[in-house]
């Protein structure tokens, strides 16, 4: 097949159109009307005064008036009209750079997040990752997150492991990204999930864990603070990233996987099966005043208290209160005391530690 070369679109300035420039410069205004008298006063026939027309108004050097006549301007407006087109050109060149070098940034966090590393040896032979950086992704951009997080989940076939506490946006997202690829994954695939004490109260939670339980997963609740955590067959897991709330931080390296994995380990086995009813609420509702107590004798603030247990300061404020009462204390460093004289506060719930007849649990 011969080459073929592609004319160029734009019409150019060459002799003929020049030629009418001149011819058009002369003129106070012209239309098409006019074209055979140009043509014999510029010796150009009628298809080169078209074309001229043509590029001379691609360039800005012929404008149309209000009645459709033609008027030639100056090459200092032309010039003006085309610096103008030229700088336009140039903005969305470089608006174009910066969207490529965005894509080939998240294509590079996709990779390094999907696929594993290559291995190297290191030094005394020792196996080391050739892309040990990437072993610890940040994925800022909420679609690539998704993708590669999705993408483990999909991949999962031994187990799925996910904390979440209530109040966290960053938590919050993840959730969302977690249930809504779970029905996907592989039969057979283990499914835990801790949340904390306060989802029990909470009706929309309280039907999602129903559901859960209905499709095999295994669901607790902890009056501890459990941090948001995603731990996918004990070999990625996943954060939130901080102060991106859509964005994840995708963890590959086997230290630190095998760390947050034990990480839910502890808690899962401090945790308690979610259980309806009103035994299990006065337990619960036992646990948190026993954590709520614990924090308090600590010197932590409401808010902070608030953030830990999942709940929003209002309703940690209303339990404060509750205590304060119940104990019959006026003051935070009061509360503290007295717990700790009736043994509230360092021991698990259930055990008898001797709460006080007016703060026994109903």
């Amino acid at each position: 097949m011969d080459n073929q070369v592609t004319a160029d679109p734009t019409p150019g300035i060459d002799h003929d159109t020049i030629t009418f420039y001149g011819w058009a410069v002369r003129q106070s205004r012209f239309d098409t009307a006019d074209l055979p008298r140009a043509g014999a006063e510029a010796g150009l026939s009628a298809t080169s005064c078209r074309a001229a027309i043509a590029a001379l108004r691609h360039r800005g050097l012929l404008r149309s008036t209000h009645d459709d006549a033609l008027v030639a301007t100056g090459p200092q407006e032309a010039a003006a009209a085309l610096s103008r087109e030229q700088a336009e050109l140039e903005r969305s060149a470089a608006e174009l750079l910066v969207r490529q070098d965005r894509i080939e940034q998240a294509w590079t966090a996709v990779q390094a997040a999907v696929l594993p590393p290559p291995e190297a040896a290191g030094p005394a032979g020792a196996a080391t990752s050739a892309g040990s950086a990437g072993q610890v992704a940040v994925l800022s951009d909420a679609a690539v997150a998704r993708a590669a997080v999705g993408d483990r989940l999909l991949r999962a076939h031994r187990e799925v492991a996910f904390s979440f506490p209530g109040g966290d946006p960053g938590a919050a997202a993840l959730a969302a990204l977690v249930l809504g690829e779970l029905p996907h994954a592989a039969p057979g695939l283990r499914v835990r999930i801790i949340h904390q004490h306060p989802a029990r109260f909470h009706p929309p939670t309280q039907q999602w864990a129903r559901e859960a339980l209905r499709t095999g997963a295994e669901v607790r609740t902890s009056g501890e603070s459990c941090g948001p955590l995603l731990v996918i067959d004990g070999e990625a897991a996943v954060l939130p990233e901080r102060g991106q709330p859509a964005g994840l931080v995708l963890v590959t390296q086997p230290a630190l996987v095998a760390h947050l994995a034990d990480s839910f380990e502890t808690l899962w086995h401090q945790a308690s099966d979610f259980r309806s009813g009103p035994a299990a609420a006065r337990t619960v509702s036992d646990e948190l005043r026993t954590t709520v107590l614990r924090l308090l004798a600590d010197g932590l603030k409401d808010e902070v208290i608030a953030r830990r247990l999942g709940i929003s300061l209002r309703s940690c404020r209303r339990h404060i209160a509750s205590l304060y009462s119940s104990l019959g204390a006026d003051s935070r460093f009061q509360a503290g005391v007295l717990a700790e004289r009736h043994g509230l506060t360092g021991h698990p719930a259930g055990e008898a530690v001797g709460w006080p007849a007016h703060f026994a649990p109903t």
